[in-house]
């Protein structure tokens, strides 16, 4: 695994495992690096090189075009044995607001796209402050339509 301070990139499309894969990498103290699994296999393995990404998260629809990425690949729908005695406890990363929580991308219009590492304190104070300035509340919900590597689908 990739561990506290580590990166795992996500290749999956909106589904509830990717959900699951984020919370997942978060509470593992890890930064997730979102991987649209439509973009270009070249544009993939360069993303996930220049963010040292540790392991991917995917499923073997998208797995196979992530081949000749070099990093290890934990497919969601065949590698559940992994994972299948791990506790249910809630798990105490000891994450802090200064942490990475993930790294995006540029759209790469003007050359390569460049990453772009967020903090746990950036993502909190972008939430609020939408929040706030959209009076969003506990009854409210938010219909998510962006790519998962776009940065909007964090809120």
């Amino acid at each position: 695994g990739a561990g506290v301070g580590g990166r795992v990139g996500i290749c999956l499309d909106r589904s509830p495992e990717l959900l699951v894969a984020v919370l997942g990498v978060l509470k593992s103290g890890s930064a997730y690096v979102p991987l649209d699994p439509d973009y270009p296999e070249q544009r993939i393995a360069a993303m996930v090189t220049g963010t040292s990404c540790a392991v991917i998260v995917s499923r073997s629809g998208f797995a196979s075009g992530l081949a000749g990425v070099g990093q290890r690949i934990v497919e969601l729908d065949r590698d559940a044995a992994l994972w299948a005695d791990a506790s249910a406890e809630d798990v105490d990363s000891g994450v802090t607001p200064g942490d990475l929580a993930y790294v995006i991308h540029t759209s790469g219009s003007t050359g390569a796209p460049k990453p772009i590492a967020l903090r746990h304190r950036g993502v909190m104070n972008n939430i609020a402050d939408l929040n706030s300035r959209y009076a969003v509340g506990p009854g409210d919900r938010v219909l998510a339509l962006s790519s998962p590597s776009f940065d909007m689908s964090v809120y």
